[in-house]
């Protein structure tokens, strides 16, 4: 029997250029690894800033191995907690898409560096690196709040679908999904403390803001924040900070989220679960009630069953085959192979900004 000669070929990275000679289509193309086209994970925006060195030094493998989870209400197990256009609030679990936005990994202490868009990927022919590598971990882990203490269960939580970007709080206190800037600042917003539920709830945690003492991550709805025949004032007010107050109406009129229920787990998530609300609305969120920072109320259990999660298995337990992260210098996209794609909302084409002096588009 003679010797086996076992060889491995890393697959090209290229860009696809639209077939388009409108001037609105300019710059448009698809990303494709050997023979797959791969779709980028997006809700809305697709430009993609390559770093020196083109696409290949852009992508990266995702972080494998454990630390994810989902966290499901602790008032209601239909809902869970999720992202969607940066914004974090609870909903159920309709597709895939929304178990994919639904799963967050867990990383001990701070790791919310923006060293990704130095632009150090693979060279050509080279085995990438993890994310886990790339993303390091460029801050410092100690919570201010703590007075330089290390708190032991101190964690951030990073999106699986939109890698790099990590749960924090916006100065109204509304809970998003945002890029690191790099200062010391956003690390200490998006870093948490795992409490023991405040509802007692066995297996359950609450998440209490390290810089904020005393404040917790929370859908409970205090009564001045509920307006007359059940409207949720500040979710209406948040949702027109997310769509226009005529588009939401335009869209309930129309009657979209009733007769198109694909368009309302997209477009009219907002505008049916905030804007037009049904009535009665109740002291802890509906679906698709948006979540807030807010502060300990003393004795109202409504409030501790409102801040209290389930950490449970996630939703989307692993990446799809052949998944990678491409790292742009403005953001991060998780890419996967179109055929992979069921729910998920994507894009299959990226506004490529190429580095000065690029001028081919293989990688």
């Amino acid at each position: 029997r003679g010797d086996a000669v076992r060889v491995s070929l890393p697959q090209a990275w290229a860009l696809r250029p639209l077939p388009e000679s409108r001037p609105q289509y300019a710059g448009l193309a698809a990303i494709s690894a050997g023979p797959f086209l791969m779709a980028g994970l997006t809700h809305e925006g697709r430009h993609l800033w390559l770093p020196p060195g083109g696409l290949g030094r852009a992508v990266f493998a995702p972080e494998g191995g454990g630390g994810l989870l989902s966290l499901q209400a602790g008032w209601d197990p239909a809902l869970y907690m999720r992202h969607d256009k940066g914004a974090l609030h609870v909903s159920a679990v309709e597709d895939s898409g929304d178990a994919v936005d639904a799963t967050f990994r867990v990383i001990s202490g701070c790791h919310c560096a923006l060293s990704h868009r130095a632009g150090n990927g693979a060279q050509r022919g080279e085995q990438p690196p993890s994310w886990a590598t790339v993303r390091g971990a460029a801050c410092d882990t100690r919570s201010r709040a703590g007075g330089g203490a290390v708190e032991p269960d101190l964690v951030t939580l990073e999106s699986m679908s939109y890698p790099g970007y990590f749960v924090t709080f916006a100065p109204d206190h509304t809970m998003v999904l945002a890029q690191p800037d790099g200062s010391l600042d956003f690390c200490d917003s998006a870093s948490f403390v795992l409490r023991p539920a405040l509802s007692g709830q066995a297996g359950a945690r609450s998440l209490e803001a390290a810089v904020k003492p005393g404040w917790f991550v929370s859908g409970w709805v205090p009564e001045h924040e509920r307006g007359e025949g059940g409207s949720d004032e500040a979710a209406a007010r948040a949702c027109s900070d997310l769509w226009s107050r005529d588009t939401c109406g335009e869209l309930v009129d129309a009657g979209y989220c009733a007769l198109r229920p694909e368009l309302r787990r997209t477009f009219c998530r907002f505008s049916c679960g905030l804007c037009a609300g049904p009535g009665g609305a109740e002291v802890m969120s509906r679906d698709g009630t948006l979540l807030r920072l807010r502060r300990l109320v003393p004795d109202d259990t409504r409030f501790t069953a409102a801040s209290s999660w389930a950490l449970q298995d996630p939703l989307t337990p692993r990446y799809p085959p052949g998944a990678m992260i491409v790292a742009g210098r403005n953001r991060p996209y998780l890419l996967v192979p179109l055929g992979q794609i069921i729910d998920e909302r994507y894009t299959a084409y990226f506004e490529i900004v190429q580095p000065s002096g690029a001028e081919d588009t293989d990688a």
